[in-house]
């Protein structure tokens, strides 16, 4: 029971990194374009 909801928060965790990390992504990508364009 214990380990079963430790996974649970893991992945949602997980989850949470990953849409962190998707809109880190998008920032620096368009601040990149940004500075090409520039």
């Amino acid at each position: 029971m214990v380990q079963q909801a430790g996974w649970g928060a893991f992945a949602g965790h997980r989850s949470k990194l990953r849409t962190a990390l998707r809109t880190w992504l998008r920032i620096e990508l368009r601040s990149g374009l940004v500075g090409a364009a520039r």
